[in-house]
């Protein structure tokens, strides 16, 4: 009877081991994420990352002028604006991706795993986020271009919504390939 006894104790002390070892590295991962996540805004609003901001969104520019030109060929650009037939697309901050990279990257680097697991996803998480952020500029302008009453929908509702699935869903996979690689 003392041997059923003992091994029921030693389960629900392993048991308990375990959901508190979990707990811990959930408050260790809401901590670290909540911590670098007010530093980033706290930056963002005090102009440290204006350069960085304004820089993506020129190269947004840029690379989906060369997309929209194949389609409108008279398309204009100046500064961050695209241009065509006096319909303008303003690519400013918000606009250039970074708060979506940045938050992505802070739950990788905020999630207990080693560093050599988060590299993939830092890489190749901020390259597709950037080109996720590079669709969205040139639907955004097909969409204000063709059917402009419908615009603010897409931009501030649709577009918004999607990029927070999709961080959520690349950084839920890149959790499960953690475990399955770590």
């Amino acid at each position: 009877m003392k041997s059923k006894s003992n091994h029921f104790e030693k389960k629900i002390h392993s048991n308990l081991k375990s959901k508190l070892k979990s707990n811990l590295l959930l408050d260790k991962f809401l901590f670290t994420f909540g911590i670098l996540t007010i530093l980033y805004y706290s930056f963002s609003s005090l102009g440290y990352l204006d350069k960085l901001t304004y820089f993506l969104a020129q190269i947004g520019v840029i690379i989906s002028s060369v997309f929209i030109k194949y389609f409108y060929p008279e398309l204009e650009i100046w500064d961050n604006v695209l241009i065509l037939n006096g319909f303008r697309v303003n690519v400013g901050a918000g606009c250039d991706g970074l708060e979506v990279i940045s938050l992505f990257l802070i739950a990788v680097v905020a999630f207990p795993s080693s560093f050599k697991l988060k590299i993939p996803a830092i890489i190749f998480g901020s390259l597709l986020l950037f080109l996720i952020n590079l669709l969205r500029i040139i639907g955004l302008f097909f969409i204000g271009y063709h059917n402009n009453e419908k615009l603010d929908f897409f931009h501030h509702d649709v577009f918004p919504l999607a990029f927070i699935i999709i961080e959520f869903v690349m950084w839920y996979s890149w959790i499960k390939w953690t475990k399955a690689n770590g």
